[in-house]
């Protein structure tokens, strides 16, 4: 909950300080928010066996998304940034849950 405040935070600040490079610094801050969450979330299981090829699923469609949004960014509010940065990473949880899911058995 801290981190996302100081990237919210950081992300508004940002639109008054470099109005020129808005909406890189909006995808920065975006890009800090959703992959930050997924990886504070999942920090303890960073030692099972398929958690990097998880994380490079994860960055692999976090950057495709990316891409593909790039079009609506610079948002007006930075108050849109946080709804669609909580459904990224609730998804890319559920992708990475189902990647490392395969051997919870025996992490347990």
């Amino acid at each position: 909950m801290i981190f996302g405040i100081t990237v919210g935070i950081c992300g508004a600040a940002a639109t008054d300080v470099w109005p020129s490079h808005l909406a890189a610094a909006q995808m920065m801050f975006f890009s800090l928010l959703s992959l930050g969450a997924v990886v504070i979330g999942l920090w303890s299981d960073r030692n099972r066996p398929r958690y990097l090829l998880g994380m490079c699923a994860v960055l692999l469609l976090h950057g495709a998304f990316l891409y593909l949004a790039r079009s609506i960014f610079p948002f007006k509010t930075v108050l849109v940034i946080v709804p669609l940065a909580i459904v990224e990473a609730a998804v890319m949880f559920a992708i990475i849950l189902k990647i490392l899911g395969e051997n919870q058995s025996e992490a347990t």
